[in-house]
């Protein structure tokens, strides 16, 4: 019996299920953080905070792993294209880093 597909990465889109939303889990396809912000539904850019509930704790990193209790993850995480600025950011970071 397959798994009940509850929601995709929102780096790769690959499908995850409900055995793949543990606080330390990374996603199977390119192992991001899967309990984090951006694969939320509740993930709102632009709100206060970038979320849609009012009172969770402050995230600085929508992308790292986190403790919020109102994490539930969201079928719609991942836009193909949308992480664009994210991997600029990404390529800018590996080409400063110190070797």
């Amino acid at each position: 019996m397959n798994p009940e597909i509850v929601g995709r990465c929102w780096h790769c889109g690959h499908e995850l299920s409900e055995f793949d939303l543990g606080r330390e889990t990374r996603c199977p396809g390119c192992a991001k953080p899967v309990h984090a912000c951006r694969n939320c539904r509740f993930h709102s850019p632009g709100r206060n905070n970038d979320c849609l509930e009012p009172i969770a704790d402050h995230v600085a990193d929508k992308a790292a792993a986190n403790f919020c209790d109102y994490f539930e993850p969201h079928r719609g995480a991942y836009q193909d294209g949308d992480d664009s600025a994210e991997r600029l950011r990404e390529a800018a970071e590996a080409l400063f880093r110190s070797n």
